[in-house]
């Protein structure tokens, strides 16, 4: 458990360690763990897959319970998603040297929790 909030990816090193950053420790839980479960930055991994813990809950209330995994597990796990949208104008459009067809493009993201 972690309270990491969002994470973006599922096994990267980047996540695992801002999962890490966080983690809530069984003293920290035993000593309050209704807020930490109500805590809407709380991230669970199960299974190497990160989950808040609305998606979480199934999973491990049918390990504990029936001591076997749920054949339909949430298929939303947390994925932070940027979306940009980028305008530019006639001369920008030009300085590309798009040809007709497909064009490659290559672009990269910066983030302030990723990096570049």
């Amino acid at each position: 458990m972690s309270l990491c909030g969002r994470i973006v990816g599922e096994t990267d090193a980047d996540s695992y360690k801002i999962f890490r950053e966080s983690r809530i420790d069984f003293e920290t839980f035993d000593n309050d763990p209704w807020s930490l479960i109500n805590d809407p930055r709380l991230v669970v991994k199960v299974e190497e897959k990160y989950y808040n813990w609305q998606e979480a809950c199934p999973l491990l209330l049918s390990l504990l319970v029936f001591k076997r995994p749920i054949t339909h597990p949430p298929e939303k796990q947390i994925v932070q998603t940027f979306r940009k949208t980028l305008l530019i104008n006639s001369d920008q459009l030009r300085s590309l040297g798009l040809i007709s067809g497909k064009n490659t493009v290559e672009y990269i993201v910066h983030s302030k929790i990723r990096g570049r």
